[in-house]
């Protein structure tokens, strides 16, 4: 059976739509992206050989481009060299969300799953880099680390904003860069909020002296924004 190489990896960041991009991105004919998001093949530990993740995108058809979306791959050194070493040609695509409302969405998703006990605060959380909640609004460092190993070009950078003020161009902007046809979707499945399914809904009242004190302190790293220029 023919196992496809994958050409294509969404890489970050968490809390940044990736999963609405990805659920979009199933329905294009040309793309075929993994039904399991998040596969953490290039950041496990046990890291197996290249075979292994081929053959998990064996159900691909032909189709151009081949990919999956796994946002914690941006966070390691290590898993953007395992990436290279698999395919020094590949695309990648990051969704950059204002790290501060990162942060904050990513606390009550953690709380929502009860991975952080909802009497821990977010700053506690914070400054405790709880499931590198700090560490993944670092997006200057985290993002340089990649271009050791990628090209600019091949790297697309989303601004998080645009998805929700004019998302049939966010699409437009992908397909170009997939190199794709460029498909129109219906405006219901465009404007849909679309959580993972481990997500919950929940209701959390956050300090407004908590949430200035994670603003000020991503306020002294680089302006994220310029990646957008």
């Amino acid at each position: 059976m023919f196992s496809p190489k994958v050409n294509f990896i969404g890489i970050g960041v968490q809390k940044a739509g990736t999963t609405w991009l990805s659920s979009i991105l199933k329905e294009h004919p040309e793309i075929y992206i993994h039904p399991r998001k998040e596969l953490h093949y290039f950041d496990k530990t046990k890291f197996t050989n290249s075979l292994y993740y081929n053959f998990l995108f064996r159900d691909a058809k032909g189709q151009k481009i081949i990919g999956e979306f796994t946002p914690s791959y941006i966070l390691n050194k290590t898993t953007a060299k395992r990436i290279h070493n698999y395919n020094k040609k590949i695309k990648l695509l990051v969704i950059l969300r204002d790290p501060t409302d990162r942060a904050v969405s990513q606390y009550k998703m953690e709380i929502g799953r009860k991975y952080i006990d909802k009497n821990i605060s977010i700053m506690e959380a914070f400054k405790r880099n709880l499931f590198d909640m700090k560490k993944r609004g670092h997006y200057q460092k985290l993002i340089n680390e990649y271009l050791e190993y990628f090209s600019r070009k091949q790297i697309l950078f989303i601004d998080y904003d645009h998805i929700a003020t004019s998302p049939e161009k966010v699409l437009e902007t992908v397909y170009s860069f997939l190199n794709v046809s460029k498909i129109k979707s219906s405006s219901n499945v465009i404007k849909k909020r679309i959580r993972h399914k481990k997500d919950l809904s929940v209701e959390i009242k956050i300090a407004e002296n908590e949430i200035k004190f994670i603003r000020d302190y991503y306020e002294k790293l680089d302006d994220f924004k310029k990646f957008f220029l």
